[in-house]
């Protein structure tokens, strides 16, 4: 998984379940080849790219967590020495919400290495997915200046394409946006910049027409500021 050029799209699923010796059984998933009880291995598309990659390294367990724990612990503590040696650094934190260890890649992406109730799962995570797992436990958990309303300031709007960029107060991040509608109701996608972006966009608005182009079709979603409902507007 490291050695794949990422962001990876998802059509290359096949390819790499055949690389690795896994079978590949449906868009959800298939089987991996390692020795465990359960080789169910899950993956996930967002916009149109590989996001996760999650199975068990350990046999699952049967019985309660008290029974499970002592095993499990001691297990962990080898898979995460083995990881550490083909990763070749230790781990940087730990995840959100699960009890285990993380390693942030070069490439954005997320490894993390999961000590659950009855296994001990490896999950390979996009930097697109992390991203948004990470501003959902934000959202739901309440961080520093999250109770916080946003206050989207307006620097520069296209009449021609539709589109502001600016600066949210509140953060300090900038921001390029636009119009969208779902049909019952008008509101504003906001994706957050650089300050490269914000700088070099101000200076040449036309500069920003690709990404926007890009915001609009989806595949930028991880620069989302504020997630959208179930009932998503299309640009207008």
């Amino acid at each position: 998984m490291n050695g794949l050029q990422w962001p990876v799209a998802f059509d290359a699923a096949p390819a790499i379940f055949e690389r690795l010796g896994w079978q590949l059984q449906s868009d959800e998933g298939g089987l991996t080849a390692l020795p465990v009880s359960v080789p169910t291995v899950w993956i996930g598309e967002l916009d149109g790219e590989l996001s996760r990659v999650e199975f068990s390294v350990s046999d699952t367990l049967r019985g309660t967590r008290d029974e499970n724990r002592p095993a499990l612990q001691a297990a962990f503590v080898e898979a995460a020495q083995v990881v550490t040696r083909c990763m070749q650094s230790g781990p940087d934190g730990a995840p959100l919400d699960d009890e285990g260890v993380v390693w942030d890649l070069w490439g954005g992406q997320q490894l993390q290495l999961i000590l659950g109730e009855d296994a001990i799962n490896l999950d390979y995570w996009s930097e697109g997915l992390k991203e948004i797992v990470r501003l959902e436990y934000e959202s739901e958990m309440g961080t520093p200046g999250a109770s916080e309303e946003p206050n989207f300031e307006d620097h520069y709007f296209s009449r021609e394409h539709f589109f502001s960029l600016g600066k949210e107060t509140t953060s300090g991040s900038y921001f390029l946006s636009f119009p969208v509608s779902n049909g019952a109701v008008d509101y504003e996608e906001y994706f957050s910049l650089s300050d490269d972006e914000y700088r070099r966009f101000m200076a040449d608005p036309s500069s920003a027409l690709p990404l926007l182009e890009q915001c609009r079709r989806h595949q930028q979603d991880r620069r989302l500021m504020l997630l959208p409902g179930s009932n998503r507007g299309t640009p207008t």
